[in-house]
């Protein structure tokens, strides 16, 4: 008996929990932001980005869809972060779940997830624009992520913080009178969050990107192996 009231409480109040708080502080911040990086500066650092120009839409629209899609990986990885929560806890043995319980941690995690989400969007569209690339933009979300464990000590500051008002909307560790956050300063955060990405994200260059050198051709260039007109058209489009 003794072992199933602790087990019980371990699922409720310290394994979704542990999953949620690492979810905001350590990894999912990281992850996101590499990826969104990596699917908005692909085609400029890999010379592609001419030949997508063809069809006529903007780069704006073009990082904007990038970013929409961004946005269900993050539901997605949500929804296999709780099938692989609820698949843990069935491994390690612990009775006591409840279907509320399940329902709670299906619902929590792909929201939170996507909240996250939001909450990285400014990092995210700020080193697309700066050009800083997925890995500075990986950095800077590992901070910005890790900078709730500082503002959990400031209540106002908490509910204010972008990545900590995702607990704050999701109701953590509800049950805690020390832990309750102001909702609407929460929801007021991300709506912010969401604005300043959005004029970052209109403020991004429109205009057709400098066609890249090929390796192959940047080399022969540089030998002066290359003819007058293959100069012309290759050497010259780049410079």
């Amino acid at each position: 008996m003794a072992r199933s009231r602790i087990s019980a409480i371990w699922w409720n109040r310290c394994y979704l929990e542990l999953v949620i708080k690492n979810d905001a502080t350590l990894t999912f911040p990281v992850c996101i932001t590499l990826i969104a990086g990596c699917l908005i500066a692909r085609e400029d650092t890999d010379g592609t980005l001419k030949s997508l120009l063809v069809i006529p839409i903007s780069l704006r629209r073009l990082a904007g869809g990038k970013l929409l899609l961004c946005a269900l990986l993050s539901l997605l990885f949500g929804a296999a972060g709780a099938a692989f929560t609820l698949l843990g806890e069935l491994a390690a043995g612990f009775p006591g779940v409840t279907l509320p319980l399940i329902a709670q941690a299906c619902l929590q995690i792909p929201a939170q997830r996507l909240l996250l989400y939001l909450a990285m969007l400014p990092v995210i569209v700020g080193a697309a624009r700066l050009g800083s690339g997925a890995r500075g933009g990986s950095l800077a979300a590992f901070v910005y992520g890790y900078g709730i464990l500082f503002a959990a000590g400031v209540p106002r500051l908490f509910s204010w913080y972008p990545p900590s008002a995702t607990l704050g909307i999701l109701q953590y560790r509800a049950y805690d009178p020390a832990a309750r956050q102001n909702i609407p300063a929460c929801l007021r955060s991300l709506i912010l969050s969401a604005a300043v990405s959005l004029l970052l994200l209109m403020g991004m260059r429109t205009g057709e990107p400098k066609q890249a050198i090929p390796p192959k051709a940047a080399r022969t260039c540089q030998k002066g192996l290359v003819n007058k007109k293959t100069r012309g058209s290759v050497c010259n489009a780049a410079a």
